[in-house]
């Protein structure tokens, strides 16, 4: 019995790692806003759309830069933008400088959308400091925004392709 507490012991870094809380506390995070952007009228929006949401920039993004900067295939961005227009969020046009490349835009809809969103954000912000103190979470902000900045100003990051199991190719 003793020796089945200790290998569950040594296994607990799985569940309590920084890198397993801050995802969970990330998912949390998003679970909510998701939670509070239905209530405010949009039903049919899903994490994996507020998600894309945060990678078109207000003047417009060609959806090769949205992919990269969301990590996934041209053609699984082009399904949730897909999504997205069908909803009324956002629409495409061709790329002035290379008619091949599409242009997504945020509609009006897209535009009030990205308010009830910004809104939902601040409440779970709030909520956050209501629950954890506002210092603690002003401290967690300058925290990861230090941890982030490290890697870009230090220039370690880890190759997407690494990070996903890939193999690195010339």
């Amino acid at each position: 019995m003793a020796s089945r507490r200790m290998a569950s012991r040594r296994m607990d870094w799985r569940h309590d790692n920084t890198g397993r809380l801050l995802f969970d506390s990330t998912r949390r995070f998003q679970e909510r806003v998701l939670a509070l952007v239905n209530r405010k009228g949009y039903p049919d929006m899903r994490i994996a759309h507020l998600a894309v949401t945060r990678h078109i920039d207000l003047a417009g993004t060609r959806i090769a830069d949205v992919a990269s900067r969301a990590g996934v295939t041209k053609q699984s961005m082009g399904e949730m933008i897909d999504q997205l227009e069908t909803m009324g969020f956002v629409a495409r046009a061709a790329d002035a400088g290379d008619k091949r490349a599409k242009i997504v835009t945020f509609t009006t809809d897209g535009l009030k959308l990205l308010h009830t969103i910004r809104m939902a954000v601040a409440a779970c912000e709030r909520d956050l400091a209501a629950r954890i103190g506002g210092r603690a979470v002003a401290a967690l902000r300058d925290a990861l925004t230090a941890y982030c900045r490290a890697d870009i100003e230090s220039k370690v990051n880890v190759p997407a392709a690494r990070m996903r199991g890939q193999r690195r190719t010339a």
